[in-house]
């Protein structure tokens, strides 16, 4: 074959490699680069996107082959089997394209610089296969089944560029640590299992009444995104909130290490990110890694293993407050639809509050922050004025009134305690239940033991539930075994429930959308 069109057919099979690579390089994204994550995803998926790469490589493979075995006998017939291949690779690329995504591929400078040696190792193979392959077959063959190797080059090149990115993280990092020393800024570190977003909005807005606050915005919760946000936003003379995340062990050690706040808070330690953690111990242990705040540690003592587990992890002053007792209680609660009133009892006096939020873990995540903001100085009257102001969490429990419908959006919200406090609060609404939900995630071999046990929940308090994907068949075991008359179905898809739930004729309609998974779930 002529080197003209040797070229040619590189510079084609290098492109359709390179825009192949859009969904694996999309869920590495997901993932966090980090590629014990990746190995995860496609465990989790059943391998889904391994097949779509070696059903593109199958077809491009043999309808080439079979043209050239069968009808092709002159070289440049055999490049009308070529078509063959640009046909599939089209349609592949296109479906690609035109899947729905909740969360597409953002082009950060990142990925930009990982698609560098993806480019170049996709043009390289592509090369060096037709290069030196004389035998038209083998040509064939070889160019066919360049799609398996999709995902090593998006993975090798994600290993070539780690350096770069540890050196430029580094140099972030750095920036993040010296500003927060040269602004002495008193910073406050959030973590838990469930309600850290929650608290660190009730804690910025108690804090407003006397200080200048900076809160990490939406979920923030990383090394990068917490060193974004001190990086570009925080001021002399602010408080900086940091929320916290993790999904291993020393995650939150090293968030510590990085903004080495003044004060810590946990909110709940339960079961979330299973998967990535082995065991509950694990996740206790890594919540714990909060202790090495500078001066205090403020725990929810209403959560049932962080009083289990306080006295074994921390070994300095901690505040503990809840119902049951510590700096701040609360009593006399009322959940209702409109939101949540009780009692908030104060070291100085007991104040009358009425929060619009949802949820009867609400006291608990107010009586946690009330305890912070009044060792740091904020008089107890405008801490009760500011759980007056405080307004909804976009989607965890936010309430949404329309003409149509109450809706629940509950979406961002991943974990068993989370879904039974949404249960709990669409209990308290009149009207016709609907859940839709995809069940809980990333529980590891617990998956299936705790979606049975949701869709029992489920069935004592809805009256409609539709449930999509992978955690169906649990969910509809639980909820058949309650006996209940809640009307069950499952869906492959969440556009395919919508659709149903558009066909229902329902008066009064409450519906909770409990946990909107990402493409990585």
């Amino acid at each position: 074959m002529e080197l003209p069109v040797i070229i040619c057919m590189t510079l084609v099979c290098g492109i359709f490699t390179i825009l192949a690579s859009y969904k694996a390089l999309n869920i590495l994204q997901l993932e966090s680069y980090r590629i014990r994550g990746f190995f995860r995803y496609l465990k989790r998926s059943v391998y889904d996107l391994i097949s779509r790469y070696f059903a593109y490589a199958f077809f491009s493979f043999t309808s080439m082959l079979v043209y050239v075995m069968c009808l092709s006998g002159r070289e440049y017939y055999d490049l009308i089997g070529y078509a063959f291949y640009l046909i599939i690779s089209v349609v592949f690329v296109y479906a690609i394209a035109k899947e729905k995504k909740k969360t597409p591929l953002k082009f950060t400078a990142r990925i930009k610089r990982i698609y560098l040696p993806i480019t170049l190792l996709s043009f390289g193979l592509a090369f060096v296969s037709l290069f030196f392959t004389r035998n038209t077959i083998l040509l064939y063959s070889l160019c066919g089944l360049l799609p398996l190797f999709v995902i090593p080059i998006v993975l090798i090149s994600a290993v070539i560029v780690s350096p770069i990115e540890k050196a430029i993280a580094k140099k972030y990092l750095k920036s993040c640590e010296k500003k927060l020393e040269d602004y002495k800024t008193v910073s406050v570190g959030i973590t838990g299992s469930y309600g850290k977003t929650t608290a660190k909005n009730i804690l910025q807005k108690m804090l407003a009444q006397k200080f200048s606050v900076l809160a990490s915005p939406k979920s923030f919760n990383t090394p990068m995104g917490l060193a974004r946000t001190v990086n570009n936003d925080l001021e002399p003379n602010q408080i900086f909130v940091a929320e916290m995340g993790a999904r291993y062990v020393g995650d939150v050690a090293e968030l510590v290490d990085i903004i080495k706040p003044d004060y810590g808070v946990i909110t709940s330690i339960g079961a979330q990110h299973l998967e990535s953690f082995g065991s509950i111990d694990k996740v206790i242990q890594t919540k714990f890694e909060m202790a090495k705040v500078n001066k205090m540690l403020f725990l929810n003592g209403d959560d049932e293993n962080i009083a289990k587990n306080a006295d074994k992890f921390v070994a300095k002053d901690t505040v503990l407050s809840g119902a049951n007792g510590g700096l701040v209680t609360y009593k006399d609660v009322s959940c209702c639809a409109e939101g949540v009133k009780f009692t908030l009892v104060m070291p100085d006096g007991e104040f009358e509050v009425n929060s619009k939020l949802l949820g009867e873990y609400v006291p608990s995540m107010v009586a946690l922050c009330a305890s912070v903001a009044h060792e740091m100085g904020v008089e107890s009257a405008l801490i009760a004025k500011a759980v007056g102001e405080l307004e909804p969490v976009p989607h965890r429990l936010q309430l949404i009134k329309n003409d149509k419908a109450i809706v629940i959006d509950d979406a961002y919200n991943a974990n068993p305690k989370g879904a039974e406090f949404a249960l709990r609060a669409l209990e308290k609404f009149d009207g016709t239940k609907i859940i839709i939900t995809p069940g809980l995630v990333e529980l590891g071999k617990l998956q299936e033991e705790y979606n049975e046990i949701l869709g029992s929940k489920i069935a004592k308090v809805c009256d409609y539930a539709l449930v999509v994907g992978v955690n169906s068949k649990a969910l509809l075991k639980g909820i058949k075994k309650e006996n209940t008359a809640c009307k069950a179905q499952k869906f492959d898809f969440l556009s395919q429930a919508m659709a149903h739930y558009a066909t229902l004729n329902i008066e009064n309609p409450v519906v909770l959308f409990e946990n909107d998974l990402p493409d990585n779930l």
